[in-house]
């Protein structure tokens, strides 16, 4: 116990973990509405199609996905 007290000490003294950040974020939204629209389609009862489109007035977007499920037999 005496040798990690000392060495928590000595840690301590030299100012290591002693650092001060100091910083400042700004965060203001772009646009406070988009549209958005999207749609889920089963292909069969394993694999899924997922599409997503939005639009606002500064950007657009796309998301597309394919989703697979495991079969669990009964």
């Amino acid at each position: 116990n005496q040798f990690l007290t000392s060495l928590q000490n000595r840690i301590n003294d030299n100012e290591v973990f002693s650092t001060n950040v100091n910083y400042f974020i700004k965060k203001d939204l772009i646009q406070t509405s988009t549209f958005q629209f999207g749609f889920n389609f089963q292909i069969n009862k394993q694999w899924m199609l997922r599409g997503e489109y939005g639009v606002s007035a500064s950007q657009r977007f796309l998301l597309t996905g394919l989703q697979y499920r495991f079969g669990i037999s009964k």
